[in-house]
């Protein structure tokens, strides 16, 4: 079975002009964020030969990022501005 990278996770923030993602890598049952801070301990479950998670644990702070484009010119898709900052304390979790 091949094994999975990483995954994403996003904050919320209702409007067409705000964007939320932070990437995750996986190794063994670690996730650790792609930008910034956030260390997660993961519990994955296999079901028909494909891994799922099924509990996220917040071993740090960590940080969830909404930006915009309003009032800001738009040269590339990446032109975004941070407006939000959704923080997860350490020890929080998340069962699915």
């Amino acid at each position: 079975m091949k094994e999975t990278e990483g995954f994403g996770m996003w904050a919320e923030r209702i409007g067409p002009e705000y964007f939320s993602w932070e990437w995750f890598n996986i190794e063994g049952d670690k996730g650790k964020k792609l930008q910034g801070n956030g260390n997660l301990n993961l519990k994955m479950n296999e079901i028909d030969g494909f891994k799922e998670i099924s509990e996220i644990f917040f071993e740090t702070d960590t940080v969830f990022r909404i930006d915009s484009k309003i009032d800001r010119p738009k040269k590339h898709d990446s032109d975004f501005k941070t407006d939000y900052l959704v923080v997860i304390k350490k020890g929080s979790y998340i069962k699915f």
